[in-house]
């Protein structure tokens, strides 16, 4: 969840992060998938009472990072950094507006 939440916020600063990660991400699940066949076997499976909390966390996750992107894009990619800091506002709420399906 973590590293989805850095790429969701920070990918649009460093777009070539998300193959890194995917790639990092891979590799860390294929480590873990050995670590539990060949080194500590499989774990005794409990009951869980649904994903609700994980599902809350990653809808927070997303409303966060396109307030986040909006806010990068506005206020240090161009051409917005030459705008004058009234026309950045404005655009920041209409550009968050839109990426909230607003």
């Amino acid at each position: 969840v973590l590293s989805f939440a850095m790429v969701a916020c920070f990918g649009i600063m460093q777009p070539f992060l998300a193959p890194i990660a995917l790639v990092a991400a891979s590799l860390e699940f294929r480590l873990i998938a050995y670590r539990m066949t060949h080194v500590t076997a499989r774990p005794y499976p409990t009951p869980a009472d649904g994903i609700e909390m994980w599902q809350r966390l990653l809808n927070l996750v997303v409303v966060m990072s396109a307030l986040v992107n909006a806010g990068l894009a506005v206020f240090l990619l161009p051409p917005f950094d030459r705008w004058s800091p009234s026309k950045k506002v404005m655009m920041f709420l209409g550009y968050g507006y839109v990426m909230l399906g607003g």
